[in-house]
């Protein structure tokens, strides 16, 4: 009778800590089952970056191809511009305008129309250098972003391998409870 109760105390002990061991697991689970969930979460999101990126990226080389166009016309302006100046003598010829006119009002006139295309010229510089400004800045921006997207992608990739590792480690753990209460039931019987 007595061995009978020490069998009985040693099982219901085993018992015990069976179900505490079977406890701390499903704890440890749980943990699992959550930081499985956020993973899911970030990786859902860094995709969701990844198509923004991308989409920016396609905008910003839209945007890139129109003012590369619009420097190629603005260069053919500026040199053929440069080439008339270049044939006529530049400055000389303003002087030549200025002083061929016939009267004071001719003269006024003629000044203008110098400054007018004077200034043109100015413009057409200025709008030039300010494309190609913004041009190196969307170009940046596209290394940029690129540069980006290729970090979101390695973090997404990590992430898949960090998601398939607690899955198994999960189902591992699972099936490791399985047996453990299986063998609890045994015991219990």
């Amino acid at each position: 009778r007595q061995d009978v109760q020490s069998n009985i105390k040693a099982a219901s002990d085993e018992l015990t800590s069976l179900q505490a061991e079977q406890d701390q697991m499903k704890a440890q689970l749980e943990r699992l089952t959550i930081a499985e969930e956020e993973n899911n979460k970030k990786a859902q999101k860094t995709e969701a970056d990844i198509k923004e990126t991308s989409k920016q990226v396609e905008q910003l080389e839209k945007e890139i191809k129109l003012l590369q166009e619009k420097l190629e016309k603005r260069n053919a302006i500026l040199k053929d511009r440069a080439r008339s100046l270049q044939e006529s003598g530049g400055n000389v010829e303003y002087l030549q305008v200025l002083l061929g006119s016939s009267s004071f009002g001719d003269f006024v006139d003629r000044a203008l129309a110098v400054s007018t295309i004077v200034d043109a010229d100015r413009g057409i510089l200025k709008e030039t250098k300010n494309m190609q400004d913004e041009l190196k800045t969307k170009q940046a921006d596209v290394k940029s972003k690129l540069a980006s997207l290729e970090d979101m992608k390695a973090e997404l990739d990590e992430m898949t391998v960090q998601l398939a590792a607690q899955k198994k480690q999960k189902d591992a753990l699972a099936k490791e409870l399985k047996d453990k209460e299986a063998k609890n039931e045994e015991l219990k019987a």
